[in-house]
């Protein structure tokens, strides 16, 4: 719980002065108001919504969340999201069934090259690290030979 000093009982309060314009600062007796809704304390940790808080007023909220979520998304809602998923079946199952089948082809292309890419990749890191050592070599060559 941040800011423990505006929680009493698990009710956060503020003070309604500071969402004036300009806002005013609170004096230590002023009336504090309550925000949000009702909860109770839980696990002697957390204040968690009351099922009272969620009926009448609460649900306003939820509300309002569905709405500004339906808004975002196009006003589309579940049935028309599975309608498009729908219309689009027969690429969707040609998309699955190209992504299963480039998938055995390539489990059976490493099966059979796995050992040769494997001994390749070694030989290539130690030619590399080989090539880079020498080229260490020959820079602190010509390093020592200007000074």
């Amino acid at each position: 719980m941040q800011g423990k000093a505006n929680y009493d009982a698990c009710v956060f309060k503020f003070y309604p002065g500071l969402l004036e314009k300009p806002p005013t600062k609170p004096r230590k007796n002023d009336p504090m108001t309550v925000f949000r809704y009702e909860t109770e304390l839980t696990g002697g940790r957390w204040c968690v919504p009351t099922a009272k808080s969620m009926e009448g007023a609460a649900n306003m909220g939820i509300q309002e969340f569905k709405k500004e979520f339906d808004k975002y998304f196009g006003g589309a809602s579940l049935a028309s999201y599975l309608a498009d998923i729908m219309a689009a079946k027969e690429v969707l199952l040609w998309s699955l069934l190209a992504a299963f089948l480039i998938g055995f082809v390539y489990l059976i292309v490493l099966r059979i090259l796995g050992g040769p890419i494997i001994y390749i990749s070694i030989v290539a890191i130690i030619g590399g690290l080989a090539y880079g050592g020498y080229m260490l070599f020959e820079t602190s060559n010509r390093m020592a030979a200007t000074e």
